[in-house]
């Protein structure tokens, strides 16, 4: 058996469906589908691992974005960077050079790939031999799957895949392999859980941080029930929407530090002022939920692993464990104390943010992104995935989308993947063929990846891009007039014909210059079940 037969044979043993990327020169001497891989050719690699990433949040089994060695490598690493700051299981792989010609930095080609990608992922190794190809995938996938989840890295010298090994054994080997699956979560120590309940029994006015641990966890079905036992108001980050339906009338929807521009209201003030405490359940610093926010109340995290940073994130109690096993006891009769009263905030906040999300609150420039948003959900339904790309409009959609289930919300919370959004919903849309997904994309950050439009109409997949064109980077311009800066012109570019850019790559090009318009045109891409992009005008004048 080649060695590439017997990497392609573990990985569908090891629960990989789908190999996204694009080959290089190994392609002479590797196959990497077959064997029940599906192979997703895409037209850059950073795309593959955007895919993929996407695809393993939505299965939870890691899936493999593949490139070849050298610049194929290098083009990996913001789609693997964004699997380690998202939370999201993956395998990348490239291949290397040919073991004699691996001198890196000095033959063609050739870099050290491993130490390349150590600081991104969770593991990193280039299998010396064909046999060490199982136990190298083994740790890999182990360790992409222990939380916090992540990238996993293997580089893999083209004759190394070429290179037999005895049939019987390799498949005896196949055989023995059991294939790798998150830790079981432990349990809760009884003194932590007196400790969690004093601290909830003392304060006067807690609230929950939720973060996408909880999501991870299968716990949201405890958090709820948690929170009604007790009257505790719930708040999230964007990686966290759908944790709790957002018409429960103790969910104050997310908060983030761009909140208050676009209501124009003090809201993170009125959401944090009146708390006494801050219950952290499953809250990840890289959701952008931070510590100042809470700064004079007494913390609570309950989490998966230790604090880890506990200089940055100040905490009073903690308990580590299962999420599911925290939650769950703290439900038992054991645990009981008055509800706690109502938050003086959270029914003013919700009002507000509904009118906002449905365009009936403040200036009409102003909420024009709020309108589409509202559009995009209505349409949607309420298992349809929303995937939002990076810019201004994340805000919008991440703040004011009404998100009723876990993982229908998408979008790079950790680390703010520009171009995330063309690549992200391949990957959903595969990881859910029966369900819709529409993705909204800025100009900006559409156009640095939207090559991926042709892998859209090559596969058939129905999905919808809606762009914002503002013919600038929006968000950037927010961020330098924030500062003090006049102008913004530097960061202005010229107008691209969309609808144009679709048709040209096989998809359906439609435009709209007014919100009126809008809701029809969604419903005709949607209804003609195949690839679609539609252009909006938008003005974020009212930010600058």
């Amino acid at each position: 058996m080649r060695g590439d037969e017997f990497f392609r044979k573990i990985l569908r043993k090891q629960g990989v469906e789908y190999v996204f990327g694009i080959p290089g020169r190994e392609a002479q001497a590797i196959r990497l589908w077959g064997d029940g891989l599906r192979w997703i050719l895409v037209r850059n690699e950073f795309s593959a691992a955007i895919a993929a990433e996407v695809f393993a949040r939505l299965k939870g089994r890691p899936q493999v974005a593949f490139s070849t060695f050298g610049p194929g490598a290098t083009n990996l690493t913001t789609g693997v960077a964004s699997a380690f700051m998202d939370r999201s299981p993956l395998l990348a792989v490239s291949a290397q050079v040919e073991r004699k010609d691996c001198l890196y930095g000095l033959t063609h080609q050739c870099l050290d790939q491993v130490s390349l990608m150590r600081p991104l992922v969770k593991f990193a190794a280039q299998p010396r031999r064909a046999m060490d190809i199982l136990p190298a995938v083994e740790q890999a996938m182990a360790a992409a799957l222990a939380e916090p989840r992540g990238a996993s890295y293997l580089s893999i010298p083209i004759d190394v895949f070429s290179s037999a090994i005895p049939t019987g054994r390799a498949r005896r080997l196949i055989s023995a392999m059991r294939p790798a699956r998150s830790p079981a979560a432990s349990p809760p120590g009884a003194t932590a859980m007196e400790r969690v309940f004093s601290a909830i029994a003392n304060s006067r006015q807690p609230i929950i941080v939720a973060g996408n641990e909880i999501i991870r966890s299968g716990a949201c079905k405890e958090l709820a029930a948690f929170c009604e036992k007790f009257n505790i108001p719930v708040l999230q980050s964007l990686a966290a929407k759908g944790v709790l339906p957002e018409a429960h009338p103790l969910n104050f929807g997310p908060v983030n530090r761009y909140l208050d521009g676009l209501l124009g209201v003090r809201a993170v003030a009125g959401v944090f002022q009146p708390a006494d405490l801050v219950i952290l359940a499953g809250h990840d610093l890289a959701e952008d939920v931070r510590p100042e926010l809470w700064a004079s109340c007494r913390v609570l995290r309950l989490g998966l692993g230790p604090n880890p940073a506990p200089r940055y994130l100040k905490t009073d109690f903690e308990a580590v464990g299962g999420l599911r096993q925290i939650l769950s006891r703290l439900l038992s009769p054991r645990y009981r104390c008055p509800p706690k009263p109502p938050h003086p905030f959270l029914k003013i906040l919700r009002a507000t943010r509904r009118k906002a999300a449905q365009g009936k609150h403040g200036p009409r420039s102003r909420l024009f992104p709020c309108r589409i948003v509202y559009a995009i959900r209505q349409a949607l339904g309420p298992e349809g995935i929303f995937v939002s790309d990076v810019g201004l409009h994340k805000q919008y959609a991440g703040l004011f989308s009404e998100t009723v289930m876990p993982n229908t919300f998408l979008c790079s919370n950790g680390l703010g993947t520009f171009g995330f959004g063309l690549a992200a919903s391949i990957g959903a849309q595969l990881a859910r063929p029966n369900r819709r997904v529409i993705a909204l994309v800025g100009d900006g950050g559409f156009h640095s990846s939207s090559q991926d439009l042709e892998t859209l109409a090559r596969y058939g997949l129905p999905v919808v891009i809606v762009v914002l064109s503002d013919s600038a980077f929006g968000l950037i311009k927010h961020y330098r007039l924030r500062g003090g800066w006049p102008g913004g012109r530097e960061l202005e570019f010229s107008r691209v014909d969309f609808p144009k850019l679709a048709e040209a790559n096989g998809c359906r090009g439609l435009k709209v210059e007014n919100i009126a318009g809008f809701p029809a045109a969604l419903k005709r891409a949607l209804d003609s079940r195949r690839p679609a992009l539609i252009e909006v005008p938008v003005s974020y004048r009212h930010h600058f």
